[in-house]
């Protein structure tokens, strides 16, 4: 919603609703920044969550470093796409203005960490993993599980 509005010195302009997080000063006409707008759009760095899938996304570029070249554009390539749209999908829904659309890209989130366990899995049938590699499947199901925690979270 749009208005037209009269400052002190006769100038017209317009004002942006808050919508978009920005309104005008009062006295300078100035547009200034909506601070629990912005605030809310950068918490997705203190959610436990997305510090895990960080992390983890190391793991994976380290852990599949190690595949065979042949695999370089195939599974490699694949699994470190999906891994990385775990903590990528998690950022962008933080960002959304409701629960619902945050909601949506954490079911993202949680599609890709299945993608990065069946990957696993597979490169573990393909006997590309060491035994005590076997811990990151285990950390991929943990991430998971928090995903959906914080979905049901935002559900109440």
């Amino acid at each position: 919603v749009r208005k037209d509005i009269r400052w002190e010195d006769d100038k017209t302009v317009r004002q942006e609703d808050d919508v978009i997080g920005r309104q005008r000063d009062g006295k300078t006409g100035e547009f200034k920044d909506n601070e629990k707008r912005i605030m809310k759009d950068h918490q997705f760095r203190k959610l436990i969550v997305w510090q895990r899938a960080m992390a983890f996304v190391v793991k994976i570029y380290n852990l599949t470093s190690f595949f065979p070249k042949e695999e370089k554009f195939g599974l490699t390539n694949q699994i470190r796409r999906a891994a990385t749209s775990v903590p990528l999908n998690i950022a962008e829904g933080s960002g959304s203005g409701s629960n619902m659309e945050f909601c949506r890209f954490l079911h993202i989130a949680k599609r890709s960490v299945y993608e990065v366990i069946t990957g696993l899995e597979i490169a573990n049938n393909l006997k590309y993993l060491k035994q005590e590699q076997h811990e990151i499947i285990k950390e991929s199901e943990e991430i998971c599980l928090m995903i959906v925690g914080l979905i049901n979270k935002l559900k109440k």
